[in-house]
């Protein structure tokens, strides 16, 4: 068993192409002996969004605090906030955007390549 604070896992700045204003920590994942899956904090900042992107595996997102949108395929963006959860599955396309003055923190557990 391990216990970890968010706190003392350096964060990972994503300044590729489609990325703006994302910061996130792996809390858990293939170095700490989780093969299947792993959970990382999400923080976009004001302004900020994720790229539109698939994924091979699954991913379930939980919204700590903060407002913001996930879109789908065809534009269509769904207002999430604290408490909500967003499921995408195998292949669909998403991407994750943050229009308010404050972060959006979400909770991401997936596959342990993403």
């Amino acid at each position: 068993m391990m216990i970890r604070s968010t706190d003392s896992v350096r964060p990972q700045h994503h300044s590729d192409p489609g990325w703006s204003r994302v910061v996130s920590r792996l809390l858990a994942g293939p170095r700490d002996g989780c093969n299947r899956i792993s959970l990382r904090r999400v923080d976009v900042q004001p302004g900020g969004h994720t790229p539109r992107d698939t994924s091979p595996s699954e991913r379930v997102f939980l919204v700590l605090s903060g407002r913001g949108e996930c879109v789908d395929p065809d534009g269509f963006a769904s207002e999430i906030g604290p408490g909500d959860t967003v499921i995408v599955l195998p292949w669909e396309l998403f991407h994750l955007q943050n229009r308010t003055a404050q972060d959006l923190v979400l909770l991401m557990a997936s596959g342990p390549g993403k």
